[in-house]
Order: C-alpha cells, then sequence, then structure tokens
C-alpha cells in the first residue's frame, strides 16, 4: 500500500520517523488509489525516457508530454542546441510560458515536465533539526550554505513533473556518474492539490501572474 506522510513524500522516503527530504513529518495517510496510479503511470514513463537520455548522451535535454481529452499522448522534445540556453531563467520563463499557451489551446488534461536538475537532501545532521529551524537555517544560509555547513548534500536527478487540473505529482531519481556508469538511487515522490502549486511552471488552476513567477 502507497502511503504519504504529511509532508508529501512517500514512505520510502523516510528514516525512522524522519524525511529525508524536508525534515518533517507528522504521520502517515494511504495514498493508493486509481487518481495516484494515473499520476504515476505517467510520471514513471517520462522518468524512464529522462533515465535513457542520461545513459545514452549524458543528460537530458527538457521535454514535454502531454495528453489530450481523449487519452492521446504527444511528446515535445527542445531541439538539443538549444539547450544551454535553457540555464538562463529568462529563457525558462518564456519557454513555460508558451507551454502554458499551448496546454491551454488544444485543452490538453495532462502535462508532463521533465529535465535534468541539481537535488538536495538532508544530511544526519540537518535532519537532527526541528522543520522550523531547518527552514529557518535554508532561508537564511541558501543551497550552498547549507552544504558547506554539512546540513545537506546535492546531486544530480531526473525530474517528471506531472500536473493535471486536479493534483500534481514530482517523481525524483537521483543518480550518481562512476566513470562511464550511471547509478540510479530511489525515486522520491512528492503529491499535492493543483491549486497549491505556484512557479513558473504552473500549468493549470489559478494562472494570475503573480502565481506564475
Amino acid at each position: 500500500m502507497m502511503q504519504f506522510c504529511t509532508c508529501s513524500h512517500l514512505e520510502n522516503a523516510h528514516e525512522g520517523d524522519r524525511c529525508r527530504y524536508c525534515a518533517r513529518c507528522e504521520g502517515f495517510e494511504d495514498g493508493s488509489n486509481e487518481y495516484t496510479a494515473d499520476l504515476l503511470s505517467l510520471g514513471e514513463t517520462a522518468l524512464k525516457i529522462g533515465k535513457k537520455s542520461v545513459e545514452q548522451q549524458g543528460t537530458v535535454h527538457v521535454f514535454f508530454v502531454f495528453r489530450d481529452r481523449d487519452g492521446k499522448i504527444i511528446e515535445q522534445h527542445v531541439p538539443e542546441k538549444y539547450g544551454p540556453i535553457l540555464n538562463s531563467d529568462q529563457t525558462k520563463t518564456i519557454l513555460f510560458s508558451f507551454i502554458r499557451e499551448q496546454v491551454k489551446a488544444n485543452d490538453y488534461r495532462a502535462v508532463v515536465i521533465t529535465a535534468e536538475a541539481w537535488m538536495s537532501m538532508s544530511t544526519k545532521k540537518g535532519a537532527a533539526l526541528g522543520s522550523k529551524e531547518f527552514e529557518a537555517l535554508y532561508r537564511k544560509l541558501k543551497s550552498d550554505g547549507m552544504e558547506a555547513a554539512g546540513y545537506s548534500t546535492r546531486g544530480e536527478c531526473v525530474v517528471a513533473n506531472i500536473q493535471t487540473p486536479e493534483q500534481t505529482m514530482i517523481l525524483t531519481q537521483r543518480f550518481e556518474r562512476i566513470g562511464k556508469l550511471i547509478n540510479w538511487c530511489e525515486i522520491s515522490v512528492m503529491q499535492r492539490p493543483a491549486d497549491e502549486v505556484r512557479g513558473r511552471q504552473k500549468m493549470f488552476g489559478d494562472l494570475r501572474p503573480e502565481n506564475v513567477r
């Protein structure tokens, strides 16, 4: 049975009663349902494509998977030659704005955004802090400072961001490069209602400018 804790991570993201990803855990609730399984299926398919890209090309260039009202799947990849310019925040904002327009114009019912990224995880030192203290330190030190102080570590990962008008789910799989080999680590899963999502990758719901920055 799939279990989510109150911080939205799967049970396998925990050591004892502490969440490895956000240092919060206040109990578990049942996450096993048909809707969750559908989101997982979409995300796992995208992760497989991303993992294959890492293994064969060394990286993942951002790609999108859309599902229309009839269940048809449409896949779009950002051309490899444009990959470097996506390191620009301004370019990313323009790209996601364009994708939102596509979603609305074509009445897509699900979107998966997949890319390579950096992922921070709490160390034992970080997990030993209370959630309020951890978050306060993070706001003060930021990612680099937390790593330097030994509260978190950072590694490469493939991320699949699955969104529907009702729910969102983020699947993240870390990996380590060992020479030419790729060592794939565990998959973490986070799920939350679409209405709670903010940021430039938001594709559904209240899309006022202040919610998509």
